[in-house]
């Protein structure tokens, strides 16, 4: 089982630090807000026609490949992006981003055609796309034996 879900036209935007009012109270920014609620309606209507439920998606862990398109060359964190598309999916896709054990994102720009191309999966079959053999400590080994340190 693997499901794509693209989104079209809209530029994917980082998640923003969270506010204080004036009362201490936090806050998400509404471009924020915004963009995650838009994100939300878009995928929900493509899940629920590939007929998906949150309870489908929610029952084992799941690995996501994500391909955000920008409109500008602006210098942007994918894991920024990848923690606003994840929240915004809570309730569509999976009751809650913990479900997501593993997550490969990567950014290209288009200032014509920005959007989002996500691609879920069993966490099992992004091991084997990823070519991951299991992750300890700072260490990935590779299944065909290479080792790589992270950083």
């Amino acid at each position: 089982m693997m499901y794509r879900f693209e989104i079209r036209g809209l530029n994917p935007i980082p998640k923003e630090r969270p506010r204080a009012a004036r009362n201490n109270h936090h806050y998400t920014p509404e471009r924020t807000r915004t963009y995650e609620s838009t994100v939300k309606l878009l995928i929900a209507n493509q899940a629920k026609l590939q007929g998906i439920t949150v309870e489908e998606l929610s029952k084992d862990k799941l690995g996501i490949i994500v391909h955000y398109i920008r409109r500008s060359k602006h210098p942007v964190d994918t894991d920024n992006l990848t923690k606003s598309l994840k929240d915004a999916l809570e309730g569509v896709l999976w009751a809650n981003d913990r479900i997501v054990s593993g997550d490969c994102a990567y950014v290209s720009y288009d200032g014509n055609n920005p959007g989002i191309i996500l691609t879920v999966m069993p966490y099992n079959e992004w091991l084997e796309r990823t070519n991951v053999e299991y992750y300890s400590g700072n260490v990935l080994k590779g299944r065909k034996g290479s080792i790589q340190v992270i950083a």
